[in-house]
């Protein structure tokens, strides 16, 4: 797959897998359970839950031993995915979905939480950091101190000249966490790159476009 002009292979989920075989510990690894954090719903676009269920997949393919739990609001949508690939999750009502104690109760009986949304605050970070469970976050603009994560993962190209601080870092598009079946269409196409474009799909996120996004890039490419 694509980010940035980056092609995810092998080698670069090989150092995703190092990243996160680092912040667990080498003593520890491979850990027994991973509990991602997220939702997807009306607040939370797709993407976030996305990017989990990516890596939770490729995790499982990596070793299907995992086991992986999946907590948070979901849409009928979401629910589906997780049913299909067969991953277990735990729905939380809004109320409590980002209750920084609820959480960390919840999470102090896995060994990893994996956290994604835009929806957390320090509170949430300080609460989650230095547990007896080993943290990681999803960011995207380095607006909360996450020096106490002991991964951060975050795929932007300019990731890693944004002054990220904490335990172990993966910056930059070698870490995007695409769909496996991309990455067979993309090894595919990239071996009969075309200069002619000629179509191109964008995909939105499925929360509500407030600031009306969408239509003012359907207006540029018109």
């Amino acid at each position: 797959a694509v980010a940035g002009g980056a092609v995810f292979g092998e080698k670069d989920y090989a150092k995703a897998i190092a990243s996160l075989k680092s912040a667990s510990g080498q003593e520890q690894w491979p850990p027994k359970d991973f509990l991602f954090k997220c939702d997807c719903n009306e607040e939370s676009g797709f993407g976030h839950f996305s990017r989990c269920l990516n890596l939770a997949r490729w995790l499982l393919l990596k070793d299907n031993d995992f086991e992986i739990t999946f907590l948070g609001d979901y849409n009928a949508f979401a629910l589906l995915l997780l049913n299909k690939y067969t991953l277990d999750y735990l729905v939380a009502s809004k109320e409590y979905s980002f209750d920084p104690e609820t959480i960390s109760k919840k999470a102090s009986e896995y060994h990893t939480l994996i956290c994604d949304s835009y929806l957390i605050n320090q509170e949430f970070v300080d609460t989650l950091t230095n547990q007896n469970f080993k943290s990681v976050f999803f960011d995207d603009f380095k607006k909360l101190d996450l020096k106490n994560a002991d991964l951060v993962i975050n795929f932007a190209v300019e990731a890693p000249a944004m002054g990220y601080k904490a335990k172990n870092l993966a910056l930059g598009p070698c870490f995007f966490t695409a769909k496996p079946e991309f990455i067979k269409i993309r090894e595919q196409n990239i071996q009969n790159f075309k200069k002619d474009i000629h179509n191109i799909l964008i995909f939105f996120s499925g929360m509500m476009d407030l600031s009306f996004v969408g239509a003012k890039i359907l207006t540029i490419l018109e």
